[in-house]
């Protein structure tokens, strides 16, 4: 992966000198993987770290929802956009103004994403993050790519600990749940 040294960023920039665990899911996570997911992303909202994702997906979306602004953690929001495109939800806008938000943007100047947007900016996602939460990885797409290519560069990932997950979860990967939440991160 390419280095990125230039960002764009809004909110907090404290936030990137804490833990960041980077959470990711495919646009096609079967429904049954969301309640065990909200429950275990609700117990990491009550840890002292940033959560961060470009916060697309569905479930992504459904998780960044369940944030407020009286929680522990922090968000990190990895956007392929230009900044000044950002439009904050109120949830999002408390979270600004109790310095519990930071958005980064990897200088995108365009007004869709395009996928070297979106490449840019989940480069500089890994490069600034410290482990990485799969709850959902379709086969043969793009999370399965940067799965492999994570698991080769011996990077800490995490798999969420369901049945779905099974084929991830034999390759080595470390398991993640509510259980062993506080002992992994």
């Amino acid at each position: 992966m390419k280095i990125l040294s230039q960002f764009e960023s809004r909110g907090n920039i404290e936030l990137l000198s804490q833990k960041i665990v980077a959470v990711f899911s495919s646009k096609n996570t079967p429904p049954e993987i969301y309640p065990s997911a909200k429950k275990l992303f609700e117990k990491m909202i009550e840890s002292p770290l940033s959560l961060a994702s470009g916060w697309q997906a569905p479930l992504e979306k459904k998780l960044l929802g369940l944030t407020r602004s009286t929680m522990k953690a922090n968000i990190v929001y990895y956007t392929a956009k230009d900044l000044s495109q950002i439009k904050l939800s109120p949830a999002l806008i408390d979270l600004e103004r109790e310095k519990k938000l930071l958005i980064v943007s990897a200088q995108s100047r365009q007004t869709r994403p395009t996928k070297n947007d979106i490449n840019k900016r989940d480069t500089l996602l890994f490069k600034q993050v410290s482990h990485v939460l799969f709850f959902y990885i379709n086969p043969g797409g793009r999370l399965e790519e940067y799965f492999n290519r994570l698991q080769e560069a011996a990077f800490p990932v995490f798999i969420f600990q369901h049945p779905l997950n099974e084929r991830f979860l034999v390759s080595g990967c470390s398991a993640l749940d509510e259980d062993n939440l506080a002992e992994a991160l």
